[in-house]
């Protein structure tokens, strides 16, 4: 493999990275600021102890099926 190939791969994979790095932050902003938003417009706790929870279901719902079927299917491939 030529050294030109070499660091463009590696420069499309830290871009890569980086791309990801900024999702994540942004998913972590979301997760604090649309709380804090939905209690500054209502100032309900529940309200938005509801919106908070409700933010999170998919990742709850995903980790309590996501480890059968790794563990289901790994063997398999």
């Amino acid at each position: 493999m030529s050294e030109v190939s070499f660091k463009a791969k590696w420069g499309q994979i830290n871009l890569l990275f980086i791309a990801n790095f900024l999702s994540l932050v942004g998913n972590g902003l979301s997760a604090i600021a649309i709380p804090w938003f939905v209690y500054d417009l209502t100032g309900n706790a529940v309200v938005t102890a509801t919106i908070a929870i409700a933010g999170q279901l998919p990742n709850i719902m995903v980790g309590l099926f996501s480890g059968p079927l790794i563990d289901h299917f790994s063997a398999k491939m």
